[in-house]
């Protein structure tokens, strides 16, 4: 699996050199990776790169930031039991298989989407500072302007991800 991290983030993990990300042919992998504070809480916000579908991850929940980047197949998993697509699940465990590749965030459309999710839950989690799977769905229902399609909410780009790769194998 591909992770792109942002510097903030790779400090956590202790992680000093960063590769130049390549191009990946599965929809379940490259994801970007910051971290943000709620309450001097760190979490991490967890992106893919294409339909900037977003997850959050208390440090604490987790063991740390190094843990991160394990939970993230967990994650994936429920996404994929809640939304219908357990044919994928072979995919998610083929990738979790395969080694993990650490990389420079290069793209600055992505975290530009990731900033201005940051500023929208921002409040939401200063007044409920656990209801990460409330920000989860919140995000995931704000229009995001996708060059070759327009505006899409980072689900529904999701689910188009997966039904197209579907067809695809």
């Amino acid at each position: 699996m591909q992770y792109r991290l942002t510097k903030k983030f790779a400090v956590d993990c202790r992680i000093e050199s960063l590769s130049t990300p390549c191009n990946t042919m599965s929809p379940l992998d490259d994801w970007f990776i910051d971290v943000f504070r709620v309450n001097r809480k760190k979490v991490a916000m967890v992106t893919h790169a294409i339909s900037t579908y977003t997850f959050f991850v208390p440090y604490a929940e987790v063991g740390g930031a190094r843990m991160i980047p394990g939970h993230i197949n967990k994650l994936l998993t429920d996404f994929l039991y809640r939304e219908n697509f357990t044919q994928h699940l072979d995919e998610l465990e083929r990738l979790a298989k395969s080694n993990i590749v650490y990389c420079k965030t290069v793209d600055r459309k992505i975290l530009g989407h990731m900033n201005d999710f940051k500023r929208c839950v921002s409040f939401r989690l200063e007044e409920n500072p656990t209801d990460f799977e409330g920000a989860e769905k919140m995000i995931a229902q704000i229009p995001v302007n996708i060059k070759s399609l327009g505006y899409t909410t980072p689900l529904d780009r999701m689910r188009e991800l997966l039904n197209n790769y579907r067809k695809m194998s």
